[in-house]
């Protein structure tokens, strides 16, 4: 008989042991083995799914108003309309990570795909600047350009695709943290697959943009006594300016990203305030993203470049040349801006 009620004293506390470390929230246990505790992962959660939500929607909103416009036509406008399908890719990998992380496989997926979102995102803002570069440094014209358009936009998914995949060689992608990625053991994969490239990356735009102002502020004093060509220089330096906000943007995610990913690798104890940092500001890449488009979008609705009202919903009737001149007169009037 006392062995028994031994038994069963054991088995209860057992089965207090167990209940006590039940998170709070849902689906928390793999961040709460990461040092967190139950609050804290379930803020992690929310803050992915609200953040992350908001980011979707509006790279949605931008997908939306650039083919409402149809400003796809103009070069510039399709490597924004890049940039915006990377997006709305990264805001997905991050509501993803919003779901269930304690199942293995889901865990694996979810670290993959927030990696592959993460680079394509970079290579699509880094593409706008090369295009920038081509065309104000190099002065390529827009139909050389063009023509090969769809090939770098398919190297670059290529690219990505495969860097992405190469942390497969050491089954690196599981637990990390608040969320799944590439594990803490693996600090060869995180920073050299990722956050080395991401500066490397970064440095890269800064001197080309330094390049593309200096080739543009030039010209201008070469076009002193050309009123017209001087004034579509300004707005290309302007135009120039505001989509440096694209990579600035990037840097300033990059920070904390960095930041937190370092502090991780040389201490056992995580930081909540900078891993919330870190997590908010990855979720954001499309939201200032939209902030950036709406301050082109706007200005050259402002300045008459665009309609107020989007060309199909004129209900207007044109024949087929009047669409085909308004489209060239369309896209002239984008790729000067």
């Amino acid at each position: 008989m006392t062995n028994m009620l031994t038994e069963v004293s054991a088995v209860a506390h057992m089965s207090t042991e167990a209940w006590s470390v039940t998170p709070s929230g849902p689906n928390t246990s793999t961040c709460s083995s990461e040092g967190f505790s139950d609050d804290e992962c379930f803020n992690f959660k929310v803050a992915k799914a609200v953040v992350a939500g908001t980011s979707l929607i509006l790279s949605v909103a931008m997908f939306a108003l650039i083919l409402v416009y149809r400003v796809w036509k103009s070069l510039a406008m399709r490597q924004v309309l890049f940039l915006c399908i990377a997006g709305i890719i990264d805001s997905t990998a991050w509501l993803v990570s919003a779901s269930r992380e304690d199942e293995e496989i889901l865990c694996i997926f979810e670290g993959w795909y927030i990696h592959f979102a993460i680079l394509l995102l970079m290579v699509a803002v880094f593409l706008i600047i090369i295009n920038m570069f081509m065309i104000t440094v190099m002065k390529r014209n827009f139909v050389q350009t063009q023509k090969q358009e769809i090939l770098y936009h398919f190297m670059a998914v290529i690219v990505c695709l495969s860097v992405s995949l190469l942390p497969f060689i050491d089954n690196a992608f599981d637990h990390a943290g608040a969320w799944c990625w590439i594990r803490k053991d693996q600090p060869s994969w995180r920073f050299g697959g990722l956050y080395t490239l991401q500066w490397i990356f970064l440095a890269v735009m800064i001197v080309l943009y330094v390049v593309i102002m200096w080739t543009l502020k030039k010209r201008v004093r070469e076009f002193a006594g050309n009123r017209e060509g001087n004034a579509n220089l300004e707005i290309l330096i302007k135009e120039t300016k505001v989509l440096m906000g694209y990579p600035i943007a990037y840097v300033i995610i990059a920070i904390f990203a960095t930041a937190n990913r370092i502090q991780n690798q040389v201490s056992e104890t995580p930081v909540y305030g900078l891993t919330m940092l870190h997590l908010v500001s990855e979720c954001l890449r499309g939201t200032f993203n939209a902030i950036v488009f709406g301050v082109t979008f706007g200005r050259k609705i402002y300045k008459g470049h665009l309609p107020k009202t989007p060309p199909c919903l004129t209900g207007r009737k044109k024949n087929a040349r009047g669409r085909e001149m308004e489209n060239v007169e369309q896209e002239r009037k984008a790729n000067q801006l």
